[in-house]
C-alpha cells in the first residue's frame, strides 16, 4: 500500500482560462509541495467528492461537540451589493481565489451592526 502523506495547506491556485483548467499545490509535512493541473470536470469531480467528505466529518464533529475552526486565509478585497432581498458578499484571497456568499438582507444587517462595534459578544457566530 502507498504511503500515505498529510496535507498541510494550499499554498499556491490558479486558472488557466485558455485551457479550461486549474493549477494547484497541495503542501504536505513530508516533502516539497506537490504541483497539479486539472481540466474543469475532474476538478469539478475532485471538488464535490472533498466537499461531501467535509460535509460528514463537519456533521460528525457538531454530533461530538468537537468542532475545529479551520485556518483562516488573509482576505485582500471584497465586492459587496444587494441583489433581490440577499447581500452578495465576495471574498478574494491573496491567491486570487473569490468565495462568495448570499447573506439574508436581515443577517448582513446584524453583520454590519458588529463590525461597527454593537451588540456581538465578538464570538465570530450567529445564530440562524
Amino acid at each position: 500500500m502507498p504511503r500515505r502523506m498529510r496535507v498541510t495547506g494550499l499554498p499556491e491556485g490558479a486558472v488557466d482560462k485558455e485551457r479550461n483548467e486549474i493549477h494547484f499545490s497541495l503542501a504536505t509535512s513530508e516533502m516539497k509541495p506537490l504541483d497539479f493541473v486539472a481540466k474543469y470536470g475532474i476538478a469539478a469531480q475532485v471538488v464535490s467528492g472533498i466537499g461531501r467528505m467535509m460535509s460528514e466529518l463537519r456533521a460528525v464533529q457538531a454530533q461530538s461537540g468537537a468542532t475545529e475552526v479551520p485556518p483562516a486565509e488573509t482576505v485582500t478585497g471584497a465586492v459587496v451589493r444587494e441583489e433581490r432581498g440577499v447581500v452578495l458578499l465576495q471574498l478574494m484571497t491573496q491567491l486570487g481565489i473569490p468565495y462568495t456568499f448570499a447573506i439574508p438582507a436581515a443577517h448582513a444587517a446584524e453583520l454590519a451592526e458588529r463590525l461597527k462595534g454593537g451588540s456581538g459578544g465578538g464570538d465570530g457566530t450567529s445564530e440562524g
